[in-house]
């Protein structure tokens, strides 16, 4: 993300850690399912059994390494002038979402199920205007991203931050 004059980053956000569940826990079964073939079945492809094992072991690390490399490029980026929401959707698949505070007319967020209740994280939605809405999914503590996002709503509104666009 490029910054304009005068922008300065108040705050990057990224989905909870939670939503790396799921890899975690198909990564431990897959090691789980190799250690048990490797065990209890007594099988021979051509002599090549220890290679599948470590074949199938590294295909799993490769696609963990990439779902943690695309969780990682999604972010909200909060700014004095800006809200800057980048989705990346696979490794070479990208959308970026821009939200001028001027245009926001509403933001909320909802926590669904206990899961999002006792790590903290929910859903932000933001209305804009022109009746857009701009969700982020899975922030963590949701509350005090739209605190923030509203206090630099009223600062611009009162005239104490120039966005300077």
């Amino acid at each position: 993300m490029n910054l304009r004059d005068n922008e300065t980053i108040y705050k990057i956000v990224r989905k909870h850690w939670v939503d790396l569940l799921s890899m975690v826990v198909v990564t431990a079964l897959a090691i789980t399912a190799v250690i048990m073939a490797s065990i209890y079945v007594n099988f021979s492809l051509f002599g090549y059994n220890w290679q599948v094992y470590y074949g199938i072991l590294t295909i799993v690390f490769i696609v963990d390494a990439y779902l943690i490399v695309v969780w990682r490029l999604n972010a909200v980026c909060i700014t004095n002038q800006r809200i800057v929401c980048q989705r990346q959707l696979s490794l070479f698949n990208r959308r970026v979402t821009e939200v001028l505070y001027h245009d926001i007319s509403d933001v909320t967020f909802s926590q669904n199920g206990p899961l999002a209740m006792s790590f903290n994280f929910g859903d932000i939605s933001i209305r804009t205007i022109g009746d857009a809405d701009v969700s982020f999914s899975m922030v963590p503590e949701p509350e005090k991203i739209i605190e923030l996002i509203n206090q630099i709503k009223l600062e611009i509104t009162n005239g104490s931050i120039n966005p300077k666009i």
